[in-house]
């Protein structure tokens, strides 16, 4: 009896073992596949968009600068003109 339970432990190690290194490269394999083009082409475009609103977000900051001084030179111009 105690030899068919070492038999049997023996096997179940074995067993665990196999299945063990199974799992270890399947998930390596999972781990190193290629991206999907359609993943790829997701963050492709999602990168172009952000590229468009970080310019937009400076063109805006330029012409906000812009104003700001186009305001302050219109007031100086007027108190000039008209007395403050």
């Amino acid at each position: 009896m105690q030899n068919e339970f070492q038999s049997a432990s023996s096997l179940m190690d074995n067993k665990y073992k196999l299945l063990n290194d199974r799992f270890t490269e399947i998930t390596d394999l999972y781990d190193g596949r290629p991206a999907r083009p359609e993943d790829l082409e997701l963050i492709q475009s999602l990168q172009e968009e952000v590229l468009t609103k970080e310019a937009a977000i400076k063109k805006a900051a330029e012409d906000m600068r812009f104003y700001k001084l186009e305001l302050i030179n219109r007031e100086q111009s007027y108190n000039a003109m008209f007395g403050a």
